[in-house]
C-alpha cells in the first residue's frame, strides 16, 4: 500500500539569521515562498570565489523527497531512465523522469540511504510521484520543510570538508557519500553539485542549519571561503551547461513549472535528446520505464529535430542596439530567464535561455536549442534580443530597445569542469 506524508509548507529560510547580515547589496531572490540572498559581495568576486578557492550556499528552498519501502526501487526504476537497481548505499546516480510520450518531467539525482531508503530533490514531484504509486508498497515523504542541502563548492572545498569533519574525503568518487559528524549535527555528505568545479553537499536537518554553517564557516576562513548567491549560481551552472526545469526547457506532468511563462513556450515540451540529457537514458535497463517506446520511435526515426547548444552571443551587437536608439547599455550581468528566438537565414530554428554575462571567460553567453542542421560548431545565428523585463508580445516592444545580434555556436561546456579533489 502506498502512503503520502507531505509535509511541505511556507516559512523563512534556516539560514536567514546568518546569510542576511551578509547580504551587502540588500538584493533578494524569491524560490517558493522563500527568499534567499541574489547576490552577496558580488557577480564576480563570488563566482572568482567559486573556481578558485570554496562557497557556501543556502539551498533550503529546494524541494526534498524520501521514497522507502519494499517496492522502493520497483517504483523508482519505472518512473526514471536509470538502472536504481544498481545503486548500492552510498551511492548515487543522475535520473531523467518522462511522460508516456517520452518528454521531460524533471530531472533530478537520487541517492540510497539506506536498504529500502532513496531520496531526490530539485522541483515539485508530490503530484508525480502520488499519481503512480499505486499499490506500490512505498512511502513517499514531502520532506522540504525537515531536510535541505547546504552546497559547498570550490577546488579548495575538500580541505574545508576535511577540517569541519576530520575525516578524510580524498578518495570519495562523484555522486557517492556518507553519513558524518558536523559538531553535533548529523549530515550525509555527497560529492555532488551544479557547478563546474569539484563540490560536495551537506544534506541536513532543517533544524541544524545554522550550527553546521557556523562551522563551515569558522574553518573556510583559513581557505578564503565565502557565501554565494543564486545570481552567481546561476551564472555558474550556464557555464557548465547545465539546464534548470521550467527555465531552459518547459515540464511535462502534473506538477507546477517553476516560471508560469514556460507554459507560453512555442516549443513546448521536450525529450531529453533534445537537451543534452540522452546520456542519461538506458536503453537497456532490466525493468520498462515510462516513456521508453516513445523515445524508441524518436531514435529509430533519426532522433528529435533539435539539439542543446552553446551561444556566444556578440555584446557588442547589444550595445550598438542601445547606442542606436539613445539608451544606456544593458549587457545581462545575471541570468535572463526569458527565451530568445534565434534565426538562421531569416527562419526561426530555435530558441536560446539562460542568457548571462560570464565574467569567468568574458563573453555574453546562452543555452541555445536549435534544429540539427544549425547546430555544428561555428556556425553563425542571429538572436532576436529584447530589452531585459519587456513583455514578448511583439506590439508592445516599441517603447522598448528590441533588435537583432549574432551569436556564433560553440561547445559545452563554456567553462572546463575540475572535479579532482584538492585540499
Amino acid at each position: 500500500m502506498s502512503r503520502i506524508v507531505d509535509q511541505a509548507s511556507f516559512g523563512p529560510t534556516p539560514l536567514t539569521p546568518r546569510m542576511g547580515p551578509l547580504n551587502h547589496g540588500n538584493k533578494w531572490h524569491s524560490w517558493r515562498g522563500l527568499h534567499i540572498p541574489d547576490t552577496y559581495e558580488g557577480l564576480s568576486p563570488e563566482l572568482t570565489a567559486l573556481h578558485n578557492r570554496a562557497v557556501i550556499e543556502d539551498k533550503s528552498p529546494m524541494n526534498y523527497y524520501s521514497i522507502a519501502g519494499t517496492d522502493a526501487v520497483r517504483f523508482l526504476d519505472h518512473l526514471v531512465t536509470r538502472d536504481v537497481s544498481r545503486v548500492e548505499t552510498g551511492a548515487g546516480i543522475y535520473a531523467v523522469w518522462l511522460d508516456e510520450r517520452g518528454k521531460v518531467v524533471i530531472d533530478t539525482p537520487i541517492f540510497r540511504v539506506g536498504e529500502s531508503h532513496y531520496v531526490t530533490m530539485g522541483g515539485i514531484l508530490s503530484n508525480w510521484l502520488a499519481e503512480h504509486a499505486g499499490s506500490c508498497d512505498v512511502e513517499i515523504r514531502d520532506e522540504s520543510d525537515v531536510k535541505m542541502v547546504m552546497p559547498l563548492q570550490g577546488p579548495l572545498s575538500g580541505g574545508i570538508l576535511e577540517a569541519v569533519t576530520g575525516e578524510d574525503w580524498s578518495g570519495v568518487d562523484f555522486m557517492r557519500g556518507r553519513p558524518a559528524a558536523i559538531g553535533s549535527a548529523e549530515a550525509w555528505v555527497w560529492r555532488a553539485g551544479y557547478s563546474s568545479q569539484l563540490g560536495y553537499e551537506l544534506h541536513i536537518d532543517r533544524s541544524d542549519a545554522v550550527e553546521v554553517f557556523d562551522a563551515v564557516m569558522r574553518v573556510g576562513q583559513d581557505f578564503g571561503l565565502m557565501p554565494i548567491g543564486q545570481n552567481a549560481v546561476q551564472v555558474a551552472r550556464t557555464e557548465a551547461g547545465l539546464i534548470v526545469p521550467g527555465i531552459d526547457y518547459t515540464r511535462a506532468g502534473s506538477d507546477l513549472n517553476i516560471a508560469s511563462y514556460a507554459l507560453l513556450d512555442e516549443g513546448g515540451v521536450v525529450s531529453p535528446f533534445e537537451i543534452g540529457l540522452g546520456r542519461f537514458v538506458n536503453f537497456d535497463k532490466p525493468s520498462d520505464f515510462i516513456g521508453k517506446e516513445a523515445l524508441l520511435v524518436e531514435q529509430a526515426s533519426g532522433g528529435p529535430a533539435r539539439r542543446l547548444v552553446g551561444l556566444d552571443v556578440a555584446w557588442q551587437d547589444i550595445v550598438s542596439l542601445y547606442d542606436e536608439a539613445g539608451e544606456a547599455p544593458e549587457v545581462t550581468r545575471r541570468v535572463d530567464y526569458r527565451r530568445h528566438r534565434v534565426l538562421h537565414g531569416g527562419d526561426v530554428v530555435g530558441k536560446a535561455t539562460s542568457l548571462c554575462w560570464s565574467p569567468t571567460i568574458r563573453r555574453e553567453i546562452a543555452l541555445g536549442q536549435v534544429d540539427r542542421g544549425c547546430s555544428d560548431i561555428g556556425t553563425s545565428l542571429t538572436l532576436e534580443w529584447r530589452e531585459h523585463g519587456c513583455a514578448l508580445s511583439p506590439e508592445l516592444l516599441n517603447d522598448v530597445v528590441s533588435g537583432t545580434v549574432q551569436a556564433t555556436v560553440v561547445p559545452l561546456p563554456f567553462v572546463s569542469k575540475a572535479k579532482k579533489f584538492s585540499a
